[in-house]
């Protein structure tokens, strides 16, 4: 299936010449990530992260109603744990086309693509599947179907059970798990001016057979919108349900940004987020830089502030040198169990380069004291 997945990209390469070549573009991106960690009285471990992908874009339109989109990569990827794959992670045809039913406007895609719910924390992440999305004016609904068991292992974070935590340490076990996800989605930004509501349901089906196997509902719900001022706020809420062994745990969080354009175009927000005891999602959300725990049981504080202090410079190297700092208090069970303080500098001197440099210590309540320096460097040809 994954040969017949990177025959088709090649086909579609080899035909893009005879269609209507209206927009083409193609080139090479390199990223490196390198993570030097640091534990209390022992020794500094060093993991490098190699990936180089060929990437290609094709947009055409049979007339000014319908567009056609063709996007895709074939990456090489290296990794800490010696891992040499050869995969994609964007294999995607996309139609737009308007006029339909009295104005409603469709946008679907088809292949492989990141999907995510509302909130971003019961799901974000590849999958093989489909998804239209239907602009009706007043609301957009959404339907998406995805399958993940044919990803390579070392880039997914589906692993739901014990089953798949233990096919995750297997190195005979090459694939993600065989979970399947439907989604259905509406948005709805006139109900209030100036704020966005978007409300789903999400059910997903375990397919590898295990004795442990989970399938599970998860309802979510996000509001955002501004507040005046430069202020402006997002609230999700998740109600998560395992069909398999009837549990349900519920998730919410809340932040509140505020932009300063004129102030060196900063950025400072605040969060509170919390999930129940039997609270879970589909895919794993990352929740800090050095310790990042799955939000079951879990409360976290977070505060970060950004700024761009030469923003006005018409130097782009300057100009889009940013400095970032943030921490983050977690507590477990109601027990505070540790914080998290990290700072960095991001860089973006052309549109095709960009470097970063972020650090960060987790002082837990209780252990040695955790360090980590991560250098990630882009660069496109």
């Amino acid at each position: 299936m994954k040969k017949g997945i990177l025959c088709a990209a090649v086909c579609v390469v080899i035909l893009l010449p005879i269609a209507s070549l209206n927009a083409f573009d193609w080139g090479v991106v390199m990223d490196t990530r390198s993570d030097i960690e640091l534990m209390e009285d022992e020794d500094v471990e060093y993991t490098p992260r190699f990936k180089s992908s060929l990437w290609l874009n094709h947009f055409w339109a049979d007339d000014a109603e319908t567009q056609y989109s063709f996007a895709a990569n074939i990456f090489y990827l290296y990794n800490e744990e010696e891992y040499h794959i050869f995969d994609t992670d964007l294999l995607r045809l996309g139609i737009k086309k308007g006029g339909l039913f009295g104005g409603t406007v469709l946008d679907a895609s088809v292949g492989r693509f990141r999907f995510s719910d509302p909130t971003g924390i019961a799901l974000d992440h590849l999958a093989d599947g489909a998804r239209a999305r239907f602009d009706l004016g007043p609301a957009a609904i959404t339907t998406a179907a995805g399958y993940t068991g044919l990803l390579t292992k070392p880039e997914a974070s589906v692993n739901m059970t014990s089953s798949d935590r233990m096919d995750d340490d297997d190195d005979d076990v090459y694939f993600a798990p065989k979970r399947v996800f439907e989604q259905v989605r509406a948005e709805i930004p006139s109900l209030i001016e100036g704020h966005l509501i978007s409300v789903e349901g999400m059910f997903q089906q375990d397919l590898s057979g295990d004795d442990d196997e989970l399938n599970s509902l998860h309802l979510s719900g996000s509001l955002e919108g501004g507040i005046g001022g430069g202020f402006f706020y997002e609230i999700n809420g998740i109600f998560a349900r395992d069909l398999s062994n009837e549990l349900s745990g519920y998730y919410g969080s809340g932040e509140l940004y505020l932009f300063m354009e004129s102030f060196y175009s900063s950025r400072a927000s605040v969060g509170l987020l919390g999930g129940s005891e039997d609270f879970f999602t589909v895919s794993s959300p990352t929740l800090g830089l050095i310790a990042s725990p799955a939000p079951a049981n879990l409360r976290r504080i977070s505060a970060d502030y950004s700024i761009r202090p030469w923003a006005d410079r018409f130097d782009p190297l300057l100009r889009n040198l940013q400095f970032t700092a943030g921490g983050r208090s977690f507590y477990y069970d109601g027990d505070y169990s540790g914080m998290e303080l990290e700072g960095g500098v991001k860089f973006k001197p052309a549109s095709d380069v960009g470097a970063s440099l972020k650090g960060g210590v987790f002082l837990p309540d209780d252990g040695p004291n955790q360090g980590l320096i991560r250098v990630d460097v882009s660069v496109g040809l």
